[in-house]
C-alpha cells in the first residue's frame, strides 16, 4: 500500500490553474462505515479520482477530510456543462466505484447539486486577501 496521503487534501495529479465555472457542480458528503479504515479512503478512490479527472468535461474532482470527524469526507466535483455531468454518471469507472462505495460509507451522501449559468470566471474573494496583498500599496 502506498503512503497515506495529506489527511486534508487529497490530489491525484497536479492542477492546472482552476478553469471557468462549471455549468454543473456538485459537493457531496459522506461519513465511512465503522469497518472502513478513514486513513484508508483516500488511497481506495485514488483510481476512481484519476479517472474522473480525465473526463473530457470534467473541470475538478477534490476530496477533502473534515477536521472534526475524521470519517467525513467531501467531495467537490464540476463539469462543463450538465452533458458532462451525465457523461459521468454514466462512466464505466462511475458506475464500478457505486459497486464497492456503498460498502464503505455509513449513510447515503447528502449532495448539493446546482446549475450555474452564463458564469465566466472565478472573482475575487471578497475577504481574506493573502498577506502580500494586503500590505502592498
Amino acid at each position: 500500500m502506498s503512503p497515506a496521503p495529506s489527511p486534508s487534501r487529497h490530489s491525484c495529479s497536479a492542477r492546472p490553474a482552476w478553469p471557468t465555472p462549471p455549468a454543473w457542480a456538485a459537493p457531496g458528503a459522506s461519513r465511512l462505515s465503522r469497518a472502513w479504515p478513514p486513513e484508508r479512503w483516500l488511497d481506495d478512490v485514488r483510481a476512481f479520482s484519476e479517472a474522473c479527472r480525465a473526463e473530457e468535461g470534467c473541470l475538478f474532482f477534490d476530496w477533502t477530510r473534515s477536521v472534526e470527524d475524521p470519517t467525513r469526507y467531501t467531495l467537490v466535483e464540476g463539469f462543463r456543462d450538465e452533458e458532462a455531468g451525465q457523461l459521468h454518471v454514466q462512466s464505466a469507472h462511475f458506475k464500478t466505484a457505486m459497486a464497492w462505495i456503498p460498502d464503505a460509507i455509513a449513510a447515503k451522501p447528502e449532495i448539493v447539486h446546482t446549475v450555474i449559468e452564463g458564469v465566466e470566471g472565478f472573482g475575487p474573494m471578497a475577504s481574506s486577501p493573502p498577506a502580500a496583498a494586503a500590505t502592498s500599496p
